[in-house]
């Protein structure tokens, strides 16, 4: 496979833990909002590639009504969200059909696919909760835009992408 992205695309592909965007609010009925919440944070677009984990019950609530097209994805237990989500979007696979990750989630698993993601080319962004973001990502200077359910009604922050 090439290690350099097909210019040609302009689609994003959207890796989001539900849950984690949650926080201590995911046993609450928030899990639509959250994700509708996300979607304008992270500048959704007809034609992007969203992937969602979460708990069962989480995918429950956004399963039959979600505001756009999402493969959906049951997980339970430690890091099952962050393992699927990385399963399922290699480096090279981003490389080759993105031009934009956004990364739905704070944990630190996922530094090491943005940074290879960025490396060949492609936009990276990163929305978690302020208090669940690794410092790494700052560290390594991508956009990190807050994610707060109780915003979910706020105006809309610009989103710039570090490539």
């Amino acid at each position: 496979m090439s290690k350099h992205r097909n210019h040609a695309t302009s689609r994003t592909l959207h890796l989001v833990d539900l849950e984690n965007l949650l926080g201590d609010r995911r046993k609450e009925e928030v899990a639509l909002d959250g994700l509708r919440r996300y979607l304008a944070l992270a500048r959704w677009e007809e034609g992007d590639q969203v992937l969602v984990a979460a708990h069962p019950e989480i995918i429950r609530q956004v399963g039959f009504a979600s505001p756009a097209p999402c493969s959906l994805h049951a997980t339970a237990g430690d890091d099952a969200a962050d393992l699927m989500l990385l399963a399922h979007a290699p480096a090279e696979l981003v490389i080759r059909r993105y031009s934009r990750l956004v990364v739905g989630s704070g944990d630190g698993i996922f530094v090491e696919r943005a940074i290879a993601a960025r490396a060949g080319g492609v936009g990276v962004a990163v929305v978690a909760r302020a208090d669940g973001c690794s410092t790494r990502f700052r560290r390594r200077a991508f956009p990190v835009l807050d994610f707060e359910i109780e915003d979910l009604h706020a105006a809309d922050p610009v989103l710039e992408l570090a490539a």
